[in-house]
């Protein structure tokens, strides 16, 4: 591991998101097993979206929640947009995407869990 991908994984920006998001994500589905994985992202959006500010990065995530075009609605494309809206970037370098990866691996996160794609 390079000392840029060490710093992504231990920053608040890249591997911090993917941890909380990922902690959250178990707590709600540990509290409610019964709850899709669909009605558990909304639950872990609401509590993202509260601490925020910035009404532009809240009305990107919901945007990004609720768009029918976007099929991926896993944990990896929910915190790569999270790292965009709050960075104000169109893409990634391909170490954040490594990053988050690794950080949702970690957390116990099935790869069903991080690639979720709606039919």
């Amino acid at each position: 591991m390079g000392f840029f991908d060490f710093l992504l994984k231990k920053s608040s920006k890249v591997g911090g998101t993917a941890r909380w998001v990922a902690d959250a994500y178990n707590a709600v589905r540990k509290s409610n097993p019964k709850l899709s994985h669909l009605e558990i992202l909304k639950e872990v959006n609401a509590a993202r979206c509260c601490g925020y500010r910035d009404s532009n990065i809240v009305d990107g995530l919901n945007d990004w929640l609720m768009d029918s075009d976007v099929i991926n609605k896993g944990l990896f494309s929910y915190v790569y947009t999270i790292i965009q809206k709050e960075s104000r970037l169109i893409e990634l370098p391909s170490e954040c995407k490594d990053a988050i990866v690794q950080e949702l691996s970690k957390a116990g996160i099935e790869q069903d869990v991080m690639f979720y794609y709606v039919d």
